[in-house]
Formats: structure tokens, C-alpha cells, sequence
């Protein structure tokens, strides 16, 4: 029988236990804010990890920087399609053609631009200061709207230049933001990476001629950037060393801009974190350590990676789905500014597996669509194609991230040789593909994780 004094016992304590805890950090908050409030003004700001370029960089950064600050202007709200979460772009393209022809091509196309070729072939961290992500990316969606224009109008070298600029934000994006390489920018340049290579597929589906040439050039700077792309822990490594930097500057500054909107602001966020730091430790050693929890995961195979990075997400959803929230919060062994900090790790593989097997995929076709082009017929399996000797020297290009095997291929009913992955749950469906055929739309932040349930159980076609 339930002790019903034990019972009601128990929960007083609880209740006076919360209670002392909470006037406990009431204290501290007073006590932290009075601090605050005689922090001397002379605080250093936050300040980049210093990057080092030399002249031509400097000239190069200076002008792109610009490019995006002055392409701000041809986005405005109003030309945001709320229900189609995109821009219109055709009227974005009518009001701006001669800046997306004589400007941004013309800076980003390595075939009109030489120096641009050259800034490409690095991959250390170029950009020490703060730009646009959101502009980058309708930049590419702009550069995109032209390539379909030109492609209609027969015009082969003008929309091969504008896959090439989209190629070029891509690999720009992965050179860091702020001084550093973040999951944001990782995710942006996947994002214009996928938009650049269904461009490119558009391009050579058309009945424009495309020459030898024109395929060696997309083959390289495709196989390029497939080099720079980074593994996705060494993603997490990124965006680790990246926050760690932010936290630490956080304390030491008095300037507020790219941390709150007002000084006001900055000091309520300071007592704030400062309070639950008091009570359940440094913000930055616990995040340091579920990372490192992530990281350390590098060499486990898919299925047990999966869980693994799932069970990481525990904590959280354990506190979201709590019937009292608050206690919940409280009961934490992880300081929950943590779990707005660390990325969906889940979701986060899910993007970047794809994003390597659509890039992967992307050189694969231009192989055996140039061979298509001279007459010779694409294999319809995957054994024969691996087999190909441009390509049976890469045999990573074939890996499927989601089932430890290769890639499928099926072969439509026009003789469409279409490569697919058998998706995240690890079942080849025989080439049966859902709506949602381009996860890179979903958000791998856990702030707005978007969802991959539409997918599960389908295959993906790349």
C-alpha cells in the first residue's frame, strides 16, 4: 500500500529543496550583476583569430566583401515567397542582370578572372570578418535564375560561367566566417554546392553543345571541391574550436554587437548565464565535453553512429518533454545553455552524408555523360560503372554513408542511368524515391531542426 505520508513527505522536500535553490540563484544574479555593473568600460572587444593574407587576397576579400554588402539591396522582403520559401527571382534577375553579369560573374567565374582561380586553391580560413551567409546563398540562387535563362536562350558559355561563380561561392564559403569555420558556413557551402551541381546536370540535360573541354573544366573544379570538403567530424572540430572562442570572448567584452542588440542586453545575457554557471558549472567545459562526446565517435560504423548521436540528444529531450519543466531544468547535469548551442548532431550527419554523396554522384555523371556524348553506352550497374577507368581510381566516390555499401544505380524509362543512396534507414527500396528527394533543405540546428521523417525508409536520389 502507498505510504501516503512518505509520499507527501517527499514531495515538500522537493518543493523546499527548489525553493532554497531557487533563492540561491536569485542571490548569485544579484550578486553577479552588481559585479557587472563596475566592469571597467576599457574590456576588450571580441576580436577574430587573426588571419594572415597577402596582397592580392586582401584586394580579392575587399571586393567580394563588397559585392555581397551592395547585393543586399536586390533582396528586399518583399520579394521573399513566404509559401514557397524562396525569392522571386526572375524579377530579381530582370532588376539586376547587368550586376549579375559585369560584377559577380565577372569576379567569381575563374574563366574571366584569374586571381579567383587562384584564391580557390587553398583551404585555410581567408575571411576574418563578419558577411552575410543569407545574401551568399540568394546569391547563388540568383546566379542559378540566370543559368536557367541562358541555358532557354542557347547562350552555353554564359550559363557555364554562372555554374562556375556558384561553384566558386561554394568553396568561398567554406574559407570561414569571423576568422573561423563554423557548422554555418560548412552548411551554406553544401547548400550552394547541391544548387551549383543541379545546375550543372542542367546545363548538360540541355540541347546546347557543351565541348570536351567544358567537361574537364566542371570534372576538376567539382573534384576539387570534393577535396576541400570536410569531414564531418572535422566539422564538429570546426564549430568546437569556433564557440570556444566566442565563449571566452563573451566574458572579456563590453561590446555588444554580435551579441545582443543592446549593452542593456549584453549584461541581462551576462547575469543570466553567469547565474547558471554558478550552479551547474562553466558553460564552455560542458559543451567542450559533449562535443568531444560527438567527435570521439569518428571511426563507428553508420547503424551504431546513429544511435550514438541520438542518445546524445537525450538530455534535451528529456527536459522538453518534462511534465514540470523548470524541475527538469534543475535536475540537469548538462547547463542547458548547452543544448542551444551544440548543433542536432543526428540531423547534422544526415546533410553532410548527403551532401558528400550528391557531390560524389555529381562526378560520377560527368564521366559517363561525357561518354554518353561520344556515343558509348552507360552501364546500368554499379559494379560495371566503378569499373570504368576514370573512375576506378576513386572508389570513395561510390560509398553510400547510410548503408556501409555503394551506391545503387537504376536505369529510368528513358535509359536515365539515375544514382541513389538506399537512405537513413539503411533499406535499398529498389530506387523508390519520396517528395522530399533533396534533404538539404532541412535546418540541422536543434533551435530548428526541420525534420527527416519523409524520408525515412525511401530511397534518395542523387
Amino acid at each position: 500500500m502507498l505510504n501516503v505520508n512518505n509520499s507527501n513527505s517527499g514531495k515538500i522536500r522537493k518543493i523546499v529543496l527548489l525553493a532554497v535553490i531557487m533563492a540561491f540563484i536569485a542571490l548569485q544574479c544579484v550578486f553577479i550583476y552588481g559585479i557587472l555593473s563596475v566592469i571597467n568600460s576599457s574590456s576588450s572587444a571580441m576580436v577574430a583569430p587573426s588571419i594572415q593574407r597577402d596582397a592580392t587576397e586582401e584586394v580579392f576579400v575587399k571586393k567580394y566583401l563588397e559585392l555581397v554588402k551592395d547585393c543586399k539591396p536586390a533582396f528586399p522582403e518583399s520579394l521573399y515567397l513566404k509559401n514557397k520559401k524562396t525569392f522571386d527571382y526572375p524579377a530579381i534577375l530582370a532588376a539586376n542582370m547587368e550586376t549579375v553579369e559585369n560584377r559577380i560573374i565577372k569576379l567569381l567565374d575563374p574563366d574571366q578572372n584569374d586571381t579567383i582561380g587562384v584564391i580557390l586553391k587553398d583551404s585555410r580560413v581567408l575571411f576574418g570578418e563578419e558577411y552575410s551567409l543569407w545574401i551568399v546563398r540568394s546569391i547563388s540562387g540568383l546566379l542559378r535564375e540566370y543559368a536557367m535563362k541562358k541555358i532557354a536562350s542557347g547562350e552555353t558559355k554564359k550559363a557555364i560561367s554562372a555554374v562556375n561563380s556558384m561553384f566558386s561561392l561554394s568553396i568561398l564559403a567554406l574559407r570561414g566566417l569571423g576568422g573561423m569555420k563554423l557548422v554555418m558556413t560548412h552548411l551554406t557551402a553544401d547548400l550552394i554546392m547541391s544548387y551549383s551541381i543541379k545546375t550543372m546536370d542542367d546545363v548538360l540535360n540541355s540541347k546546347i553543345g557543351i565541348s570536351s573541354e567544358d567537361y574537364a573544366k566542371f570534372y576538376s573544379r567539382l573534384q576539387y571541391q570534393s577535396k576541400l570538403f570536410s569531414d564531418y567530424f572535422d566539422c564538429l572540430s570546426d564549430e568546437t574550436s569556433g564557440n570556444l572562442f566566442y565563449m571566452s570572448s563573451f566574458y572579456s567584452s563590453n561590446d555588444y554587437r554580435g551579441y545582443a542588440t543592446s549593452v542593456t542586453n549584453m549584461y541581462v545575457m551576462k547575469f543570466i548565464v553567469a547565474s547558471m554557471e554558478t550552479y551547474y558549472g562553466r558553460v564552455a567545459e560542458h559543451y567542450q565535453r559533449y562535443m568531444s562526446k560527438a567527435i570521439s565517435l569518428r571511426a563507428t560504423p553508420y547503424r551504431e553512429l546513429i544511435k550514438k548521436l541520438a542518445e546524445l540528444s537525450k538530455p534535451y529531450d528529456k527536459i522538453n518533454q518534462a511534465t514540470i519543466y523548470l524541475y527538469a531544468i534543475l535536475n540537469s547535469e548538462t547547463n542547458p545553455v548547452v543544448f542551444q548551442v551544440i548543433p542536432d548532431f543526428e540531423k547534422f550527419y544526415y546533410h553532410h552524408a548527403y551532401s558528400k554523396m550528391k557531390m560524389n554522384a555529381g562526378l560520377i555523371r560527368l564521366i559517363l555523360r561525357e561518354k554518353t556524348a561520344a556515343g558509348i553506352k552507360t552501364p546500368a550497374n554499379i559494379e560495371s560503372i566503378s569499373s570504368i577507368p576514370e573512375l576506378k581510381a576513386h572508389p570513395e566516390l561510390f560509398n553510400d554513408y547510410f548503408s556501409e555499401s555503394k551506391l545503387r544505380v537504376i536505369e529510368s524509362p528513358t535509359g536515365e542511368v539515375i544514382i541513389y543512396s538506399v537512405g537513413t534507414d539503411g533499406k535499398d527500396d529498389g530506387g523508390k524515391f519520396t517528395r522530399a528527394e533533396n534533404p538539404q533543405s532541412a535546418k540541422a540546428y536543434r533551435v530548428n531542426p526541420g525534420s527527416f521523417a519523409d524520408i525515412d525508409c525511401q530511397d534518395i536520389k542523387l
